[in-house]
């Protein structure tokens, strides 16, 4: 009797000892699926948020471009407005030069004007 109580115990704790493996084997499983849905959720936001850095890129690629573009359309407007603003100083410089020796005509013809005056009105009174 003591032999098949001990086979009996022996079967027991064998049988509890599966159930533990076979639950440690559920957990196991679960966890590993778990982890592996884990993963491939981590995968699927690596690649969404790769695509997201790649679009950004083309975007800053772009407004790079613009931007030097609009710094070239600025610079060459800058150059323009500087060379039309000299221009117009080197005019107003020469239209003032040409007014002043018009002055200075117009001032010798009154001058010679007045003299011939004179003279004419010297002339009358004799």
């Amino acid at each position: 009797v003591s032999l098949k109580s001990q086979l009996d115990e022996s079967q027991k704790v064998n049988e509890m000892e599966m159930e533990e493996i076979n639950t440690m084997r559920e957990i196991a499983i679960k966890a590993e699926v778990k982890a592996t849905k884990s993963i491939k959720d981590a995968e699927a936001k690596a690649v969404s948020l790769n695509s997201q850095l790649i679009e950004l890129q083309k975007v800053n690629e772009m407004k790079i471009q613009e931007i030097n573009m609009m710094r070239e359309i600025a610079t060459k407007a800058e150059v323009k407005a500087t060379k039309l603003a000299k221009d117009a100083e080197a005019k107003a410089v020469s239209l003032k030069s040409q007014l002043n020796e018009s002055q200075k005509v117009n001032e010798m013809k009154i001058q010679e004007i007045n003299m011939m005056r004179e003279i004419a009105t010297k002339a009358e009174v004799k």
